[in-house]
């Protein structure tokens, strides 16, 4: 293929991340090409500002990437008349220098045939305008380095993503496309899921097993395979959901033999820890057989006789692990100690199961036992560190004031059912409505506010690309909203506790064209209305509480039985004028995005007044994109793989389903014209089976959490930033549970419940991801990526309690080391510190070398 350019190529990106800068400087890339999503400006080139401060020299390919003229056999005349036409477009455009920049091919297109060079120096020397103009083949970091000689000043400078549509037309029909955020939801799930499991949870756990036990090989090539199998359902068409069914069929195919993978080096990573005990604890070693671990249930252990001994890893750098909270668990026990299963404190289920256990590549060894699901509870936890789970009452377990219940005959409340833990209270409002109330518990008061919790629907007759409304003769359509049904019981705690809530409502099967809408050219737009025939959707959400935690937890399944339709649940948000939301590395400000106040109810009925969008244009963006979580002046609403949220008067929402059944419309109403080919896309319509999980929690819940168990020094706890990120970590969950049957190795895991591998006492600072690595000298080192979540700098301390080499801190690309001189030893004291100092919104690479 070639060697790599260093160039930041990305010409058909549905919008841009504001944090790409960044990562492109940390791989040592200082330019970028893009198209879509660039603001109006007076120069194709501009210097794009990460909100870290990096800036990469950026060029604008306003007329396109998918130039197809070299590929289609033309003659040398039309060839030139097509030079001649793209020339003049791109000196208009250009205010540095006289030249155009013609790109050559498209989308799943090879080189050009033929001799390629050889017509090239055939259309050379052509006249335009009485000058003589070369033609040469050259790639883009060559055309680059020849722009970055211009005087800076000359640039303007673009801060954060790249998300502006105004100018679509102007650029070649460069729409934002932003109905990808929702499209195929079950797609962003997984990728969620797996992505956190793999970078938040399995790597870090097997890089602190190969540390502690000398004997357990950190198994590189496998990682570095299971990334590439993730990486491979990263492509923009492919995460975004705007490909054939086929592609994203391959996709989940990919996602499971991900997940395989990992269960496989969990496995082995857990057989290692129960052989010999760890050497770095200071325990003698033993000679004992290999643990054996299920193979249907591939981390759960043989069962030895009573209580199973569970610990967890905990992941979290700092604040997250210093809350106690429920851990889910599950566990094999012979059926002669399932009396045992009375004694646990809270159990979910237990299943008879004849399963077959043996250690990697061992013999099957079948047997008869219980499964048994369970809640298990994690003290105040070091970070990175081991911690053994409690699953009955006793030292390490929650006061009655600490308990998540569920408490009854409460009349006020819809069901006369009040969830309560040390934090927070929820109910269900009797009024119109049934809004769900969430109230901060201060003392003997509790402040409650009125959260919501609705579920809306609007026909959707858009494609993978674009939402687009649904109107019935011109005039707005009311979304429809489900009811609820009833208020059950679901858990009543000690560690978890909720309410089930049952909604319902009649969603229309499909859509019916009537008609189309006028257009100031073709194609046509069909007018759609929703068809008569409706068919009966019910979610079932079940609203929980955990022991020691502030916040809300929202699970809700249905069954999607309906075609083009769009699903929403809608929080109210009073007083409301903006949000934060994550990005990758770095949070956006998002103001309340309209003009004017509008209802909710009102949004379709505006845009209908407006008629069809002119072709070439794309209607404004109403929805907004997020990582794992937004937040308002009052609250963080959390989510597992729902990117697409919404913000109104006195609103916000996530998308929880877009069903859809076009890959691309040839023209929509919010949309000038097609966006790619017009293929039918049926599972794009989603449906079965959906599941969607959200969370919510207020700030003030949090910060009394956080101050009431983190340690004092930790600075930057009372920051929104700093309270969202802890609470997301702990939202996720960040422990990594291990089912012990050593007695050795849980004493040595006992005896280091409070000894963390690494710390930086900073709540400030969030681990993205800890791992290990291989240099060209054969040496291994321990990488951490650490990201700064506030605009300050500051400096602060890591602590190593692990026999190291060198630290360095160095770019993400592992270049560019600058080393790191530890403090002077203190008498007595375990470990290393180094002082370490963090830019505002900085992802921070430490590299830390291993002694083999």
């Amino acid at each position: 293929m070639g060697a790599s350019l260093k160039v930041g190529y990305m010409p058909d990106t549905f919008g841009h991340s504001a944090d790409l800068p960044t990562i492109l400087q940390g791989f040592g890339i200082d330019s970028a090409v893009v198209w879509r999503g660039v603001p109006g400006l007076s120069s194709p080139y501009f210097l794009w500002e990460s909100p870290a401060g990096a800036k990469v020299r950026t060029f604008h390919l306003r007329r396109g990437y998918y130039q197809t003229a070299f590929s289609e056999d033309l003659s040398v005349e039309k060839l030139l008349a097509f030079l001649s036409t793209f020339l003049s477009q791109a000196v208009e455009d250009n205010n540095l220098d006289i030249h155009g920049l013609v790109p050559v091919g498209g989308d799943h297109m090879g080189p050009p045939p033929g001799a390629f060079s050889a017509l090239l120096e055939r259309l050379s020397g052509f006249d335009y305008q009485g000058e003589a103009v070369k033609v040469k083949e050259e790639s883009l970091a060559a055309f680059l380095d020849r722009i970055s000689a211009a005087a800076p000043d000359i640039m303007p400078t673009v801060l954060g993503e790249l998300r502006d549509n105004r100018k679509a037309f102007e650029h070649e029909r460069a729409y934002m496309l932003d109905g990808v955020l929702s499209t195929r939801l079950y797609l962003k799930r997984a990728n969620r899921l797996s992505e956190h499991r793999l970078f938040a949870l399995v790597e870090p756990f097997l890089s602190a097993v190969s540390i502690l036990q000398p004997g357990f090989k950190y198994p590189f090539a496998e990682l570095t395979n299971l990334w590439q199998t993730l990486l491979l359902n990263h492509p923009h068409d492919s995460i975004c959901g705007c490909s054939a069914d086929s592609v994203h069929q391959e996709m989940l195919i990919r996602d499971r033999s991900l997940h395989a993978g990992l269960d496989t080096l969990e496995r082995r990573a857990l057989e290692a820890l129960q052989g010999p005990a760890l050497e770095n604890l200071k325990q003698k070693a033993q000679s004992k057989p290999k643990a054996k671990y299920g193979l249907t249930e591939p981390l759960t252990l043989k069962p030895s006789a009573g209580t199973p001994s569970l610990y967890t890893f905990c992941t979290s750098l700092g604040a997250a692990a210093s809350l106690p909270r429920p851990v889910p668990v599950k566990f094999a026990l012979a059926k002669t100690d399932l009396p045992f299963v009375e004694k646990f404190g809270q159990v979910v289920a237990v299943q008879e199961k004849h399963e077959a256990f043996a250690e990697v590549g061992g013999v099957p060894d079948w047997q008869d036992v219980c499964l048994v699901e369970a809640w298990a509870y994690a003290g105040c936890s070091a970070p990175l560190a081991f911690s053994p789970l409690s699953l009955s009452a006793g030292e390490n377990w929650p006061s009655s004031s600490e308990q998540a219940m569920l408490q009854e005959q409460q009349e006020k409340y819809e069901g006369g059912l009040l969830l309560s833990n040390k934090y927070l209270e929820v109910y269900v409002g009797k009024e119109v409505g049934n809004p769900i109330y969430v109230g901060v518990r201060d003392g003997k008061t509790t402040q409650f506010r009125k959260v919501g919790h609705y579920i809306y629907d609007r026909g959707d007759g858009g494609d993978t690309y674009n939402f687009d409304p649904v109107y019935s003769e011109g005039k707005g359509q009311k979304p429809l909203k489900a009811t609820l049904k009833s208020v059950q019981v679901g858990s009543r705690g000690p560690l978890l506790a909720s309410l089930l809530l049952e909604y319902e409502v009649e969603l229309p099967e499909g859509l019916e064209v009537v008609g189309e809408w006028p257009v100031d050219k073709a194609p046509s737009v069909p007018k759609f209305k929703r068809s008569a025939k409706t068919l009966k959707h019910i979610f079932h959400c079940q609203v929980s509480l955990k022991a020691g935690l502030p916040m809300v937890y929202f699970q809700t399944s249905f069954s999607n039985q309906s075609k083009n339709h769009r699903l929403e649940v809608v929080f109210d948000s009073l007083g409301c004028e903006g949000t934060v939301s994550e990005n990758h590395f770095s949070l956006i400000g998002r103001p309340e995005p309209f003009a004017e106040q509008v209802d909710f109810h009102q949004l379709e009925s505006r845009a209908a007044a407006l008629g069809a969008i002119a072709t070439g244009h794309e209607a404004p963006l109403s929805r907004k994109p997020c990582q794992r979580f937004f937040f308002t002046d009052d609250a963080v609403y959390f989510n597992k793989g729902l990117p697409e949220y919404g913000l109104y008067k006195g609103l916000v929402s996530y998308t929880i389903l877009r069903a859809v059944g076009k890959l691309s419309s040839r023209r929509l109403l919010t949309r000038g014209g097609g966006a790619g080919p017009d293929l039918d896309t049926p599972e794009a319509n989603c449906l079965g089976e959906q599941i969607v999980e959200y969370g919510y929690a207020p700030f003030a819940a949090l910060a009394k959490a956080f101050a009431e168990t983190i340690e004092a020094k930790s600075a930057g706890i009372n920051s929104k930033a700093a309270l969202a990120y802890a609470a997301c970590e702990l939202y996720e969950g960040r422990d990594f549970v291990l089912d012990v049957s050593s007695d050795s190795l849980a004493k040595s895991l006992a005896a280091s419940a409070e000894r963390s591998l690494l710390k930086m006492d900073d709540a400030r600072l969030s681990l993205v991801s800890m791992h290990q690595d291989i240099e060209e000298s054969g040496e291994s080192v321990l990488i951490l990526r650490v990201l700064n979540v506030t605009g300050e700098a500051f400096k602060t301390d890591l602590t190593v309690n692990f026999d190291c080499g060198p630290v360095y801190s160095c770019r993400l690309d592992l270049k560019e080391e600058k080393l790191l001189p530890p403090f002077a030893k203190e008498k007595d004291k375990a470990g290393q510190t180094f002082s370490v100092g963090f830019e505002r919104f900085q992802l921070l690479t430490l590299k830390i070398k291993l002694k083999n």
